[in-house]
């Protein structure tokens, strides 16, 4: 039976894909924000998301009661060329680590990057 902390270390040598992958032996695959001129229309459906001031976009990849897999959730994020940033809280007496990408600029960089890290695996992830 795996363990959540083994599952960590596995995580920051193979990748989950099938076959798997020494992740020494990829080609170094690094994040670039889309260079696109976009116009966006505010609807009262995104007016939580816009409001965020400029720079404050985040993108909730997990939430860990195991150090080891927010470091390597972290690892990941940051070998794939994207801003990282973690929250130590508590919650119900657990001590838990969040575990950001982030923050963006624009709603434009959050999205490409949402959809960066749902290719990557990150299922999970959601803006913030």
């Amino acid at each position: 039976v795996g363990t959540a902390e083994g599952q960590a270390q596995q995580d920051r040598l193979w990748t989950r894909t099938v076959p798997m992958v020494l992740i020494a032996d990829l080609p170094a695959k690094r994040f670039t924000l889309p260079k696109l001129a976009l116009q966006t229309q505010a609807s009262t459906m995104s007016a939580a998301v816009s409001a965020v001031p400029s720079g404050k976009l985040l993108i909730q990849v997990g939430s860990f009661s195991q150090p080891g897999n927010a470091q390597g959730s972290s690892a990941r994020l940051a070998a794939m060329g994207l801003p990282v940033s973690t929250v130590n809280l508590a919650r119900k007496g657990k001590a838990l680590q969040i575990v950001y990408a982030g923050p963006f600029a624009t709603l434009a960089e959050a999205q490409a990057g949402l959809a960066a890290l749902h290719a990557a695996g990150f299922a999970d992830a959601f803006l913030r």
